[in-house]
């Protein structure tokens, strides 16, 4: 089925990488990287690559350098989001951070 991707600037501050909510086409992106799951429990698979030289954190919205889930340098993380969900990232420097959403 569809796939969705971008390079996301991730800075010093919380940026969202994606959000899904239900009752849209799975890949519609809106608002920058904002992604909708058709119903409420559909499985939407996200693929997170820190394609950037530094760590990035991973997260709720007040995710920190502290707080967060460590993502190294070339690191991945495979996500299966069901329903009302959202991932944030921050890094000590401004680092890209790829993210890929598709319907299973």
């Amino acid at each position: 089925m569809a796939q969705v991707s971008a390079q996301i600037s991730v800075t010093t501050s919380a940026t969202l990488l994606w959000q899904t909510s239900t009752g849209e086409s799975p890949d519609t992106a809106i608002t920058g990287q904002v992604f909708r799951a058709g119903v409420f429990n559909a499985s939407l698979p996200i693929l997170i690559v820190n394609q950037g030289s530094g760590p990035v954190y991973l997260g709720g919205s007040a995710v920190t350098t502290s707080t967060g889930t460590q993502l190294v340098a070339g690191g991945s993380l495979a996500y299966n989001a069901i329903g009302n969900d959202s991932m944030y990232a921050v890094g000590g420097s401004t680092q890209t951070v790829g993210v890929c959403v598709g319907q299973q």
